[in-house]
């Protein structure tokens, strides 16, 4: 009985010489293509995770200066408006916004008949802070925000003052 698919012998044989340099040489180029395409895929990770890491690293900074202006206002508040500043010369790449309003006065009506207990009722100040962040390498960057309000009023008493030698 005759075989639908011939054995063609020739087909069979092992392949050599330049069979089998061009197969290698095939073989090689595919592993450089893939470990080309993951090596970029591992560089473009590595560098996301770097942008990642410097941005964090200014939004950590913009805080501690957020804190530190928040601290200064209450000691001693700006006027009432925008102002603008800068953080010296260090950090010369951070600059910082505030819009400062005062709040609705407190009603002194129903405070009472001693005149002791006005003392009792605090003006409130309402400020919108930024930090910006511009190198003028990279893009600029609005590091931090916050929306806050300050109560005139000092966190330590007279006595607390005197007792630590502050007053």
């Amino acid at each position: 009985m005759p075989h639908i698919f011939p054995l063609n012998r020739a087909h069979t044989q092992p392949v050599t010489g330049h069979h089998m340099k061009a197969f290698v040489m095939m073989e090689v180029l595919v592993t450089l293509v893939i470990l080309g395409v993951a090596l970029t895929a591992f560089l473009k990770s590595f560098s996301q995770s770097l942008s990642a890491a410097k941005t964090l690293e200014i939004q950590t900074q913009a805080i501690f200066f957020a804190k530190q202006l928040m601290d200064e206002f209450e000691i001693s508040p700006p006027d009432y408006g925008s102002h603008e500043g800068g953080f010296g010369d260090d950090y010369a790449a951070y600059t910082w916004k505030l819009e400062l309003e005062l709040a609705d006065e407190p009603n002194y009506r129903d405070v009472g008949s001693a005149d002791n207990y006005v003392d009792q009722y605090f003006t409130m100040r309402i400020y919108h802070l930024e930090i910006h962040y511009d190198d003028g390498q990279n893009r600029a960057l609005k590091a931090f925000e916050t929306d806050s309000a300050i109560i005139a009023f000092e966190k330590f008493s007279r006595d607390s003052k005197v007792s630590y030698g502050n007053f």
